[in-house]
């Protein structure tokens, strides 16, 4: 099943990024994947994760999640963001991940939600 699944990383709440300036951001992104549509990609996902799990979102989230919540921390802190930015946030994010992640590809990315606000410093 080489379709698209979608899966979202959330990152808000309890979850949300905290910067050393201050900012937190809240972010949900849903990320687009597929098998590539090659021989050989096939042939590597259907070796390393097997056909049945592989079509399964909930391994393709399972396998992506945590890269993909990393790489929205790291790009978040790189841009110093804020809720202006949300097409910048995405192309980085895209050009970060890549397309090739061991047979599959990252076809698109969208930001379903992204809010900064400034957080004290100090606690009490």
């Amino acid at each position: 099943d080489i379709t698209m699944k979608t899966f979202s990383v959330d990152l808000s709440g309890h979850d949300a990024i905290v910067l050393e300036n201050g900012l937190k951001i809240d972010v949900k992104v849903v990320f687009y994947v597929r098998i590539s549509n090659t021989r050989e990609d096939v042939l590597k996902v259907a070796r390393t994760i097997g056909c049945d799990r592989a079509s399964k979102t909930e391994t393709i989230k399972e396998l992506f999640y945590i890269k993909f919540s990393e790489m929205i921390k790291d790009v978040a802190t790189d841009l110093g963001l804020n809720s202006k930015d949300k097409t910048r946030f995405r192309e980085t994010l895209l050009h970060t991940i890549g397309a090739d992640l061991n047979g599959f590809v990252l076809d698109d990315c969208a930001i379903e939600f992204l809010k900064v606000t400034e957080q004290s410093l100090t606690k009490g």
